[in-house]
């Protein structure tokens, strides 16, 4: 049995301060052990499906989910990674699935207890932009199901230019005629957050951070959790939806308990604030806690994943807060007395994360230790854990438990009625469920002879090497991925089409079964992309159009546009978010100007194919973003400037592309060295302390300038005592204020700001050190195979 009882983080805590530098680079690294679920749980292969954005389950025999592209119709137990094991299942346990083909709003449903999986159209939503990562976001089916036949569906519209959730009707006509109603569209909800473009056009308000999961309560209510639409300083805008949690009524109202109705200013739907972009999220139904899994920040220096127990008038802090309250990263901004901390976080430490959230287990198909336990994945690091709690229902985490560190690119984890559970990757949805006895058989390894040819036809010779620790008599059976099989284990496949086929050996022992890595054949000559439209390397400014052209041939004869198709993508470190796409020789980007921004490593990826006659070439470009450097600085140093709403401790620096625009706000004022500076203007002669700014073509410091005034610790200055008692009522120090006017608009205005937050250069590795083992120190990590 191997153990992996240490986590990287636990290993990185106890030699930081002790091992040498080559040590802790390792351990600074993106390494990870690997282990793969515990004893007795089976991870088998289900469908090749590409990017999963949602899955539910429409009944204990069908189960819905979107895609960003269409369906590969694979069935159970076809197709996978080599050893991972499969079991058979009963046909009344193979579940069908209703799949979405999400950019596009078109729904497909399909049986996958049939080889291969035949499938049907379910509904196409018309009017669904799909550009960046807009598009069909997420979905629930009502609490009542099928009582209540009705699918709730958080989508854009492309006219509106704004995200709406809509009721649908669901259609039972048995199987694979089922169907959603796209007549039946009752709209209960628009995003009130709109913006325009440059020539006064209704337009979307940013690419990305949308969020976000359509979830239902145990009264009936439904909740949105809502991204910062890429633009960190609408998020603590009370008039705004952008990064809070929205609730409704089932039909389109707001409850009059929902925190904006009951606070002045803000809008009516919002439920809670604070959160960044709350990609998943879940209702545990025995316990009435609302998780939300909250991705944290790109400045993976300070970057935190979150996961969070929501609930009703909190603020969760973003953009002051990431992890708990007193995260000394974010001390001058995170308020204890305002801001509700993480249950759970883990730290970036310069790499990257993305925490996907889970279910709650409380179903008896896994053992009794796993009742209670909520899981969840992490898309960018690749590994899968669940937290346990002391006692079970309450937020009193107890142990974070690795449960698989190679589960890849996980998108989305959703428990079946059995209680089993499925997740889906970047090209996989796979099912996790336990089983102890009888052992699978183990792919040694597969080959064949040369899979290529440019003429037809093409003879293959295949072999396989399997066993079996028990000792049974294995069986084979070949997938040629033209329709044809064999039950021999090294047989002989002659193709006599041109075309590419995938082929693989499925080795079974009468009870369990494995599949092997897939072998890709090719039979003809592929065609010949040439990227006509930008050069490569291209340099661009935020604000351009740029479009993309390509042409395909085959022997010196054009290729018709049709067969052409786009992906535009935005790489931003080792993670991509969709840009555009599009079944043509052209394709459109619009380079935003405002929002997140390309600070760090950003730019695009653009990859045209051409189909001909199933014979599938691609071609890749990149362009990269024009940028200088933005310095923000105060005379003196150390006062904090807001950038897009984001706190910063000056000097601070940064690249971002030519022509973004940008807002900065200087703080009022602050003591410091017990001086109490306040602000003058900005030494270009802007005297407003926020002002608005337009990328230059050249390296730039904007520099906010303070006059000193009289000590801090005279008894007239409020600030010193809001910077002491934050937590306390502010009021408390009206007699020592009576120069600064009102001390509780002093304190609002002062202490209640985002300015307040120290940049990782002002907090040490030993305290950043001793706050992680602080929130890491009640858990362990531990992991059996």
């Amino acid at each position: 049995m191997v153990s992996c009882s240490w986590s990287l983080l636990a290993l990185m805590l106890a030699l930081a301060t002790a091992a040498p530098p080559q040590v802790k680079a390792l351990f600074n690294s993106s390494a990870r052990l690997h282990c793969q679920p515990p004893l007795g749980f089976v991870d088998e292969y289900t469908a090749s499906v590409h990017e999963v954005t949602a899955m539910k389950f429409l009944d204990s025999n069908r189960i819905i989910f979107g895609t960003l592209a269409a369906v590969v119709a694979v069935a159970v137990g076809v197709g996978g990674v080599m050893g991972v094991p499969h079991h058979r299942l009963a046909p009344m346990l193979m579940p069908a699935l209703i799949c979405t083909r999400q950019r596009v709003g078109t729904l497909v449903i399909g049986d996958v207890s049939q080889t291969p999986m035949p499938r049907a159209t379910y509904m196409s939503i018309p009017n669904v932009d799909s550009g960046y990562e807009r598009g069909l976001l997420s979905f629930a089916l009502d609490p009542d199901f099928p009582n209540q036949p009705y699918l709730y569906i958080l989508y854009s519209h492309a006219q509106d230019k704004r995200y709406r959730l809509s009721r649908f009707t669901h259609e039972e006509n048995g199987g694979l005629d089922a169907r959603g109603s796209t007549a039946s569209e009752v709209i209960l909800w628009e995003d009130p957050d709109i913006a325009y473009n440059a020539n006064g056009d209704l337009d979307w308000p940013a690419p990305f951070h949308y969020g976000g999961e359509v979830v239902f309560d145990n009264d009936g209510y439904i909740y949105l959790t809502l991204g910062d639409k890429y633009n960190e300083y609408l998020v603590q805008q009370p008039h705004t939806a952008a990064g809070k949690v929205i609730r409704i009524n089932k039909d389109g109202s707001f409850p009059s308990s929902n925190m904006g109705v009951q606070t002045a200013g803000m809008y009516d739907g919002v439920y809670a604030v604070g959160i960044r972009n709350g990609y998943r999220a879940f209702f545990d139904s025995p316990t009435e806690r609302f998780f939300v899994s909250e991705v944290g920040s790109n400045d993976w220096n300070v970057a935190m994943e979150d996961v969070h127990i929501i609930q009703a008038n909190k603020n969760y802090g973003w953009p002051m807060c990431e992890g708990a309250c007193d995260n000394p990263d974010f001390a001058q901004s995170c308020d204890c007395s305002l801001h509700e901390s993480a249950i759970y976080s883990y730290a970036h430490y310069g790499d990257e994360a993305c925490i996907i959230g889970g279910f709650v287990n409380w179903a008896n198909q896994f053992p009794q230790e796993y009742q209670g336990a909520y899981f969840f994945a992490d898309y960018a690091q690749g590994w899968m854990k669940y937290l346990t709690f002391d006692p079970p229902t309450s937020t009193n985490v107890k142990e974070v438990v690795l449960f698989n560190s190679d589960t890849g690119t996980v998108i989305d984890i959703e428990q079946a009625p059995d209680g089993s559970f499925y997740y889906a990757t970047l090209n996989d949805i796979r099912h996790v469920f336990y089983e102890l006895g009888n052992h699978a058989p183990v792919v040694h390894s597969v080959s064949s002879t040369d899979p290529t040819s440019k003429h037809e036809p093409l003879e293959v010779q295949f072999s396989v090497d399997a066993s079996d620790a028990d000792g049974d008599a294995l069986a084979y059976t070949w997938y040629f991925g033209d329709g044809t099989t064999s039950s021999e284990q090294n047989p002989s496949k002659l193709y006599s089409e041109t075309g590419q086929f995938r082929a693989f050996v499925v080795v079974s022992d009468g009870d369990a079964s494995t599949t092997s890595e897939f072998i890709d054949i090719r039979v003809g000559k592929l065609p010949k992309v040439k990227l006509r439209k930008p050069d490569d390397g291209y340099l661009f400014k935020a604000g351009e159009k740029i479009k993309f052209v390509c042409r395909g041939k085959k022997g010196g004869e054009k290729i018709g546009s049709k067969k052409h198709s786009w992906e535009v993508v935005m790489v931003h470190g080792d993670h991509t978010h969709p840009a555009a796409t599009d079944d043509d020789r052209k394709v459109k980007i619009f380079i935003p100007e405002t929002g997140h921004g390309f600070s760090t490593e950003v730019y695009y990826r653009a990859t045209c194919s051409v189909n001909d006659n199933g014979l599938v070439a691609t071609n890749t470009l990149n362009i990269y973003p024009d940028e200088v450097d933005i310095t923000l600085a105060t005379s003196p140093p150390g006062m904090v400037v807001a950038l897009d709403g984001g706190p910063k401790s000056t000097p601070y620096t940064f690249d971002q592309v030519k022509l973004f625009k940008h807002t900065l706000l200087a703080e009022p004022a602050r003591c410091l060295n017990d001086v109490m500076y306040t602000f003058q203007g900005w030494a270009d002669g802007v005297n407003t302390a926020e002002r608005n700014i337009v990328v230059p073509d050249n390296d730039i410091t904007y520099t906010a300038l303070y006059a000193a005034g009289e000590s801090c610790t005279s008894g007239k200055s409020c600030m010193n005592t809001c910077n002491i008692y934050v937590e306390s009522d502010a009021c408390q120090c009206d007699a020592a204020c009576s120069s600064y006017g009102d001390c509780c608009y002093d304190y609002d205005t002062w202490c209640s700001s985002t300015s307040r937050r120290r940049s990782i250069s002002a907090v040490s590795m030993a305290e950043r050190h001793a706050y992680a083992g602080k929130i890491e120190q009640p858990v362990t990590e531990r992991g059996d195979i």
